[in-house]
């Protein structure tokens, strides 16, 4: 049915296999089931997640040829994209089309353009939308309210944006905690620690603070120049029982950063002398931060403790890069054996590392090995491995695996280097293989692989010249 279609496409989309989105739809089509606007808004959605809003814009166009109206709810979701993308002349154009288009504009429309324009910094433009929503008789809710504020403080407009919140109450609504988050944020970004300490105080009369709270004012109190205030608010968040893997590494970054490093051990220490094994999060934050200051022996006590009770996947992934770190490439070989034999799924950050080592010592054959391993257990890397492992393997003309590499990277529409490709060229060319390169090259450059350079154009210029067909 309709709706096991859009699971599947959604499904699809996380995994970026546009092309077997548009032949579900062609299915879809040929079968007689209708098409509708949502399933573009799926694959629309998709490919602004994947950061390429050129195909978007492509999939908007083809609705047509599926017999597919583009109403509100489409608009709203290329419009999105173009805001995701910071392409807001894009989303300017496409709100003038949709005026123009005669399209009324719902709750959901107007609030990705006023939350859209005011990140952008365009206030103006957010505070006509929101003038225009009132006006045509919606009422705003708390979600678009907080656009507003938002885009108030993105440009320093402080006592705008506290009105505006004045304004949520005199409506009659009620601030939500996404609303205190963001004013707690700007007031730490602009350096103004006792307004935002104040505001978390404050907002627990109105609704409870949630993680993410506490991580925006730690992150605000390690920015001064009094630690010894973040150290205590942290001991607080520890004793409430708000610390997450995030609240670490930011405590840890934000000590380190202030020069902090035997004050942010000890605190670690002492936690670990506190719970133990029994807490996971402190343990990887001790070893991760031991590693870091070339105390790897101390790390490797701690882990092997770990083990012994239950060690995660994150765990091993800390261990095997501090060792990649240090080029003891063995060792995280090994750590990473011991894992699959113990059962246990390794995650991408327990290979890439050790991809990247390889690549580094210059032993990409090795390296395409465990990236295979890692594709056969559903995982994937990102752009820069794909990259960096093509290039090394077209310098020591390891061709077969090059093109494994290649056809990854043009069905997963991933970025290379100009120095990739050229490559890529020349290890293709010195083999004979002049006609394949030129292939390539064309595959890649249509499915936007490639740069948006003057010298790539000029070059898919001269291939299509050459070319017998042209």
């Amino acid at each position: 049915d309709i709706h096991s279609s859009h699971a599947y496409l959604l499904k699809l989309g996380e995994l970026k296999h546009f092309d077997k989105m548009w032949a579900h739809l062609d299915e879809m089509k040929g079968s007689g089931c209708q098409v509708k606007g949502t399933a573009f808004c799926i694959l629309i959605k998709a490919y602004g997640a994947s950061r390429m809003p050129s195909m978007a814009v492509d999939a908007f166009k083809r609705m047509g040829e599926y017999n597919v109206q583009a109403e509100i709810h489409v608009y709203t979701t290329l419009l999105s994209v173009f805001f995701l993308s910071q392409l807001v002349d894009e989303a300017r154009l496409c709100y003038s089309r949709i005026l123009q288009e005669g399209l009324c504009l719902d709750v959901s429309a107007f609030s990705t353009l006023i939350r859209g324009f005011g990140m952008a910094s365009y206030i103006r433009d957010a505070q006509s939308c929101f003038n225009m929503m009132v006006n045509e008789g919606y009422e705003p809710d708390v979600s678009t309210c907080n656009g507003l504020i938002e885009g108030f403080f993105q440009i320093n407009a402080v006592k705008d944006a506290m009105s505006t919140f004045s304004d949520i109450q005199k409506r009659g609504l009620k601030p939500n905690v996404s609303t205190f988050n963001i004013i707690i944020k700007a007031y730490c970004r602009l350096g103004r620690l006792e307004e935002a300490i104040h505001t978390f105080a404050s907002m627990r009369k109105i609704c409870l603070p949630n993680q993410s709270t506490f991580n925006i004012l730690l992150q605000g109190l390690l920015s001064s120049e009094d630690i010894s205030k973040a150290i205590n608010f942290f001991r607080l968040m520890e004793n409430e029982g708000w610390v997450d893997a995030r609240s670490y590494i930011y405590l840890c970054n934000g000590l380190r950063q202030a020069k902090q490093t035997q004050e942010m051990l000890n605190l670690l220490k002492s936690l670990f002398a506190k719970h133990g094994f029994t807490n996971i999060e402190v343990c990887n934050a001790l070893i991760h931060n031991l590693s870091l200051v070339g105390r790897i022996e101390e790390a490797e006590e701690i882990f092997k403790g770990m083990v012994s009770v239950d060690a995660t996947i994150p765990s091993y992934a800390i261990m095997i890069k501090s060792h990649c770190s240090l080029e003891n490439i063995a060792k995280a070989e090994k750590l990473l054996s011991e894992l699959k034999m113990q059962g246990g799924k390794p995650s991408a950050f327990c290979y890439t590392p050790i991809i990247s080592s390889l690549l580094k010592a210059n032993k990409p054959v090795e390296a395409m090995k465990y990236l295979e391993e890692m594709m056969n257990c559903g995982l994937g890397a990102d752009a820069i491995v794909y990259d960096l492992l093509l290039k090394a393997l077209c310098r020591q003309a390891e061709v077969a695996d090059a093109l494994k590499i290649c056809n990854i990277v043009i069905e997963n529409r991933f970025s290379i280097g100009i120095a990739t490709l050229f490559d890529l060229m020349k290890c293709l060319s010195k083999l004979g293989r002049v006609n394949e390169a030129n292939d390539f090259f064309r595959v890649m450059y249509k499915r936007e692989c490639l740069p948006k350079v003057k010298a790539i154009s000029q070059a898919m210029s001269v291939i299509d010249l050459m070319s017998p067909t042209f």
